[in-house]
């Protein structure tokens, strides 16, 4: 039996039908404009997106009045940085490496003071002074032993001159502290590979340059800048020149913080990607017209970029966390327009105009997607109140995210479709319904026939979830932090 088809509504009669129909005509009337206004404004948007800073330290998570975020800022200016940038040298002539390293250095100290206070390439002066001075670094038993083999020696030393001494014993053995040497060498035995006091490997071939810059390594922009000084020096200074065979490379702290950065900016695009990619495949599948996939992905876009550009503007970053924010709106954004093209669709094969569908499809769906933007911008601004910024950034930007894109979906959408229409008609003969009363009406025969096990099931479901939360939310913190590090892919 097939059930009572609803009468078609008239847009007019219906709930705020006549400005949603006013909106339409003006849509439509305009609609060249207003997909000019919305591809200018996705391109504005992304030109400011593009420029948006990651900030990945996570001192960044924390308010700036917590205590331990003052006293951090307060040593990061009295004192200098403790991370260091490494230049690594390799080639097959140490002759020329060695030119080439210490021509490096003079050009780094005199080019970059403003930048570095200190470069170590050499270590022969530290060598001598912990010769000369070895002794004093000796273990406290160690030197006792030394003390009594010593006395020992200049004990007999005394005695043999006695004219009255008779040697009836063999004499003991003479001073020697060569075990104990022997001992402390293995300690020592990697400075003294090096060559010539070089920080080299064993067979010379690769050379290290330690440089110390004035601030910490926390500032992805300043990692990359000091990186983009250090190698314009080595360009100028030309290392071919010295040896075809020389190569340099970059490494230590601010060169990670450099793969850091790129490699979370590279997650965060592979995301954004991923994901409009996904919603657009299921979405083309879902209706079966391209063109609607691409209506939706255009608007839902324009909202995501407009909320990233507002976020720098008024916070002026994004974290690590918040960095991927942008998949989250696109996922919870594009509902408002799968609703209202959904309902376009159902008018459209009533045999409704392109206007009305349109007005219809606005007006009966407004008041339903505006509760759901608003209840979901809410739940984001819940973490607005929060003290830590990680937290109340994401609460930010998720709310005003969410009005964005019903906004941008309501404002935009229509004059898409006109636009599209207009160049190529959708065939409404060929717009088939979904009818998924009779699949409805067999789970729901079927829930009724059964909802009492239904009911056991899902009570023992809470009750074990209830039981796994409460076990695993004391445990849930992670504390070492070393585990949240960026690992680097293996080469």
């Amino acid at each position: 039996m097939n059930p009572k088809k609803d009468p078609t509504p008239d847009a007019n009669n219906l709930p705020n039908g006549r400005f949603w129909r006013g909106l339409t005509e003006l849509g439509i009337r305009f609609d060249w404009l207003f997909v000019i206004v919305s591809v200018v404004s996705i391109a504005i948007s992304l030109n400011y997106v593009r420029k948006i800073e990651i900030r990945s330290d996570f001192k960044e998570m924390l308010p700036e009045d917590f205590k331990s975020v003052i006293e951090m800022n307060r040593i990061e200016k009295e004192l200098k940085s403790t991370s260091t940038l490494l230049v690594m040298v390799g080639g097959e002539n140490w002759e020329a490496m060695k030119n080439f390293i210490n021509d490096l250095v003079l050009q780094i100290r005199a080019e970059l003071p403003d930048l570095v206070y200190d470069v170590e390439y050499n270590a022969r002066n530290l060598y001598d002074f912990f010769d000369k001075n070895k002794y004093l670094y000796i273990d406290y038993e160690d030197l006792k032993e030394i003390y009594r083999r010593l006395k020992q020696q200049i004990d007999y030393e005394k005695i043999k001159q006695s004219p009255f001494y008779i040697n009836l014993e063999d004499e003991p053995p003479k001073f020697d502290i060569s075990d104990i040497e022997e001992k402390y060498k293995k300690d020592t035995s990697n400075y003294q590979n090096h060559k010539e006091g070089y920080f080299t490997n064993s067979d010379a071939t690769l050379a290290i340059i330690i440089v110390k810059p004035y601030k910490g390594s926390t500032n992805a922009d300043f990692a990359e800048y000091l990186i983009s000084r250090v190698d314009n020096v080595i360009t100028k200074l030309n290392p071919k020149s010295y040896d075809p065979s020389l190569k340099y490379a970059f490494g230590g702290r601010y060169k990670k913080i450099v793969e850091q950065y790129r490699s979370l900016v590279g997650d965060i695009l592979k995301s954004i990607t991923l994901c409009v990619s996904l919603v657009g495949i299921l979405l083309v599948a879902h209706f079966k017209r391209l063109r609607m996939g691409i209506w939706m992905i255009i608007v839902v876009l324009q909202g995501t970029l407009l909320t990233l550009a507002i976020t720098r503007f008024k916070i002026g970053y994004l974290t690590s966390q918040t960095a991927f924010l942008g998949s989250i709106i696109v996922g919870n954004g594009i509902d408002y327009s799968i609703v209202i093209l959904s309902r376009f669709l159902e008018e459209r094969r009533r045999g409704q105009s392109l206007k009305d569908a349109i007005s219809i499809a606005l007006s009966t769906t407004w008041r339903a997607t505006i509760t759901s933007s608003l209840t979901t911008s809410a739940a984001f601004g819940v973490l607005a109140m929060t003290e830590v910024k990680g937290f109340s950034q994401f609460g930010i930007i998720g709310g005003i995210g969410m009005v964005m894109c019903w906004l941008m979906t309501y404002g935009f959408l229509p004059s898409w479709i006109s636009l599209t229409e207009r160049v190529s008609p959708l065939n409404v003969s060929k717009l088939s319904s979904i009818d998924m009363l009779s699949f409805l009406e067999s789970t729901g025969r079927w829930v009724e026939r059964h909802y009492a096990k239904i009911v056991k099931a899902a009570a023992i479901a809470i009750g074990i979830s209830i039981s796994l939360a409460i076990w695993y939310l004391p445990r849930s913190l992670e504390y070492d932090f070393s585990k949240l590090k960026f690992q680097p892919k293996p080469r």
